[in-house]
């Protein structure tokens, strides 16, 4: 019974993984502390892999640095991309607040990523955008098609995104 818990469990992580990322991810490695069932083949052809050893110290499920990576590269990237450059054009959000709502871990991070993908640092991408709509005074909150929460949103510069 605790068997077929552990490797439900196993299955179950495999499962949200998958979802998760929208890709059939296949683990590097799955290691079980129990020994083969009798229908190991059929737990081989659900993981996609043949690196599954049996009798292990303790129940793991291990990926590729490429298969955590891949779904990075797909459309989310571009969403997150114009999220950001969109925020930092109409807003005067400080580079740590544009951070968290983008999913980087801190202004470095993505400071590195706005590099990156415009060959400018945050600052510069502020200092380059558009002015302000006509008669819309300087500090007013500037709506975007982003999606996110705007209140805060207002027009100008931070000294934290360098």
């Amino acid at each position: 019974m605790v068997q077929a818990v552990d490797i439900f469990a196993l299955a179950l992580f495999l499962s949200r993984a998958r979802a998760a990322t929208g890709l059939h991810v296949v683990p590097s490695q799955v290691t079980i502390t129990h020994r083969p069932p009798p229908r190991a083949q059929q737990l081989t052809r659900f993981c996609g892999t043949d690196r599954i050893h049996f009798d292990a110290p303790y129940n793991s499920i291990g990926f590729s640095e490429d298969d955590v990576r891949a779904p990075l590269a797909g459309p989310g990237r571009a969403v997150r991309h114009e999220h950001t450059r969109e925020l930092l054009r109409t807003t005067d959000l400080p580079g740590q607040s544009i951070a968290g709502r983008v999913g980087y871990s801190d202004v470095r991070a993505l400071r590195r990523a706005v590099r990156r993908w415009e060959g400018h640092t945050p600052r510069e991408v502020r200092r380059n955008a558009a002015p302000a709509p006509s008669g819309a005074p300087l500090g007013a909150a500037v709506p975007h098609s982003c999606g996110c929460d705007t209140a805060e949103g207002r027009r100008g510069t931070s000294a934290d995104t360098r």
